[in-house]
């Protein structure tokens, strides 16, 4: 896709006639102009992108057999393509999630067995749990949120899904109420593009839509609670080119290109396996030979640089800037390779010696790119340099794109490193508030009082302190059954304490 979008852009350069257009509207937002080839080329075909017919009124079975996609004339020529590797279990190597997915598969199939008497079907008992009310549903799914609400992996591991915003508004609603924390509302400020058109939509009108995709009027929050940026309207605060961007693209491409070449390692994918081709150009230690299964970083590179080096289509500067972090992120795990050594023989003897390649823990790819992130170098756009025989000046604004070091000391624009991270803006000084750049500050932040680390209150109240907050945890303990049939528990409490900073 990004091949054909480049040849039509570049004849649109030399002055034809060139339209991008895609056949899906998610697609179509990473093209210019953003348009569909229904859109553009006023196609008649109404395809359909679901599995079931369209549903015709007063029908017959036949004519909706009829009107399904597979009864148009068109569908010999259309290629088929399936999905035969379970990506999540694969990668995971979780048995209980491929559980999961053979039992969706079952009941998505049919091979699910009917009552006759009610016609219904019985899930397993693993399967879902019924509850009567939303407050039973998040009691089921988040159990003592009030004291695991500030544990990631324990959120991590949950969720609740609804059809409804409503709904999902409600739950979130309930849950932070459970949080013993100020809530803190953040209001959106409304107004019409045209002034002309301020008679027609009062202020009051706009605060009351709720569009989807984007927060509500009165967002509502308290410290601790998890939030996600759906939308990244303000681009350049929200999500700027600072060293912490670097390093968050680093870290997530070594972290894909690492679980991929794991799982290659497990053997939980069938298309890779040992390293291929000729063996490792690190010379082996003094008597011995390179003979093990090395792990294939090849293959877990190439699938982290398709996977996220795909999203990076502009060609500006900051695409420039995550593709190189991407690319130093890759590289951080294919030169912290550990190589592992074997000696193999009868009694102990080493009839046969051999050496293979394998891979580190990823705490230490991460103190790697830690290190590199405070060596972080800051960089800018230039055109790329002239070929040999270019002489009109005029070309220069034709060249792509190319990262340079702002500060060298050669008088010649130098090139950054491949291992380095760049960035292109300064980091915003997060010890002080700064709502436009994206920083809220030292004051409200948790910290652990007796930690020395990145948690403990020295470092993140800047050095200004922190206040001590005193309140009673309450929760049901020493549950009876008694039969039948009714649980009986005792209230348990103990105070505790909370450390924010000022």
């Amino acid at each position: 896709m990004q091949e054909g979008y480049e040849t039509l852009r570049m004849k649109g350069l030399k002055k034809n006639i060139a339209v991008a257009v895609a056949f899906s509207g998610i697609a179509a937002t990473l093209l210019e102009g953003c348009r569909t080839a229904h859109s553009a080329l006023k196609l008649p075909l109404n395809l359909q992108t679901i599995e079931e017919p369209t549903l015709i009124p007063r029908s017959t079975a036949a004519d909706e057999i009829y009107a399904c996609l597979k009864s148009s004339n068109l569908w010999r020529y259309v290629k088929k393509l399936q999905l035969t590797t379970n990506m999540r279990v694969a990668l995971l190597n979780d048995t209980s999630a491929e559980d999961f997915s053979e039992q969706l598969l079952t009941i998505g199939n049919g091979r699910v067995p009917v009552d006759e008497s009610s016609g219904l079907i019985s899930f397993p008992q693993n399967f879902c749990n019924f509850v009567s009310s939303k407050d039973k549903l998040i009691n089921k799914v988040f159990p003592n949120i009030i004291t695991n609400y500030k544990n990631n992996e324990w959120l991590s591991e949950r969720a609740i899904l609804a059809a409804k915003n409503k709904d999902v508004d409600d739950l979130n609603y309930i849950i932070q109420n459970e949080i013993i924390r100020t809530m803190h509302s953040f209001k959106s400020i409304d107004c019409v593009t045209n002034e002309d058109e301020a008679t027609n939509y009062p202020i009051e009108f706009l605060n009351s839509l709720d569009v989807p995709g984007l927060p509500p009027h009165n967002l509502r929050l308290k410290v601790g609670s998890v939030v996600i940026m759906l939308r990244n309207i303000n681009q350049p605060k929200l999500c700027n080119g600072s060293r912490e961007a670097a390093f968050t693209y680093a870290i997530s491409s070594a972290g894909v290109s690492y679980a991929v070449t794991a799982a290659c390692a497990r053997g939980n994918i069938s298309s890779c396996g040992c390293a291929p081709g000729p063996k490792p150009r690190d010379p082996a230690p003094s008597g011995w030979k390179w003979g093990g299964c090395s792990v294939d970083i090849g293959f877990g590179t190439r699938f982290a640089r398709k996977f996220l080096d795909a999203r990076e289509l502009e060609g500006d500067e900051r695409s420039l800037m995550n593709l190189h972090n991407n690319r130093a992120g890759r590289k951080a795990v294919k030169t912290n390779l550990l190589t592992e050594c074997k000696c193999h023989g009868v009694s102990g003897s080493c009839t046969m010696k051999t050496c293979w390649k394998t891979l580190p823990p990823f705490r230490q790819i991460g103190d790697n790119l830690m290190k590199k992130y405070y060596r972080a170098r800051p960089v800018a756009s230039s055109p790329a340099s002239p070929g040999p025989r270019e002489t009109d000046p005029a070309n220069k604004k034709k060249r792509k794109l190319q990262l340079v070091l702002k500060k060298g000391k050669m008088p010649i624009k130098k090139v950054p490193k491949r291992a380095d991270l760049v960035f292109l803006q300064m980091s915003p000084n997060y010890c002080e508030k700064d709502l436009a750049a994206g920083s809220l500050g030292t004051v409200g932040r948790v910290c652990n009082r007796t930690s020395r680390g990145t948690d403990g209150c020295d470092l993140m109240c800047c050095g200004r302190g922190y206040n001590t907050h005193q309140y009673t945890r309450t929760w049901q303990c020493r549950c009876k059954f008694h039969w039948c049939c009714y649980v009986d528990c005792d209230t348990c409490s103990e105070k505790t304490e909370e450390y924010t900073c000022k």
